[in-house]
């Protein structure tokens, strides 16, 4: 091999590695033909979640004997909310909340060993709607993918003040979809 020959392949490889060194690529690319394919999917489950669930009413401790007329305009009542989140597009068929641990129907109980005071679970405000198992429940909202909240409203419905005591109960919400 001349001098000229070599001169002409040691510049070649050198400009080579220069351009490998300065612009982050080989000098002489290739490509692979053809060309490989692959595919990206994801596949969205229809599905709802309580995202934030119900916390504890607590009717706190009344001042007056439960058969107090003033409850009549003024009821012993409290509420909690829920929030609910459901795939974009997924409507539930039922917003369901159990008869409790201490009632097969309505009203509910709560209890304190045998005693037991009476209260019911609203879908509304105005204390009109009661929420069951199976009906009373709020308008349901078709799924965004963002939390939709619910209110549930609660309400003392005895008159008879039973014994001292702290009564309690253990309520279920059901979601179906």
């Amino acid at each position: 091999m001349s001098i000229s020959s070599r001169i002409a392949l040691c510049t070649a490889a050198a400009a080579a590695v220069f351009a490998t060194v300065v612009c982050g690529a080989p000098a002489f690319a290739a490509t692979v033909s053809p060309a490989p394919t692959f595919n990206i999917q994801v596949t969205i489950a229809s599905t709802c979640a309580i995202s934030t669930a119900p916390s504890t009413i607590d009717f706190g401790t009344p001042s007056k004997p439960l058969n107090d007329t003033s409850y009549v305009s003024s009821p012993i009542s409290g509420s909690t909310s829920f929030a609910l989140t459901c795939t974009s597009g997924v409507t539930p068929s039922s917003l369901a909340l159990s008869w409790g641990a201490n009632a097969s129907a309505s009203p509910r109980k709560m209890a304190n060993g045998a005693n037991r005071i009476s209260y019911d679970l609203y879908s509304d405000s105005g204390y009109t709607t009661v929420w069951t198992p199976s009906s009373g429940g709020p308008s349901i909202s078709t799924g965004s993918g963002t939390p939709q909240t619910y209110t549930i409203y609660a309400k003392i419905t005895d008159t008879v003040t039973p014994p001292a005591g702290t009564y309690t109960d253990t309520v279920t919400l059901t979601v179906t979809y």
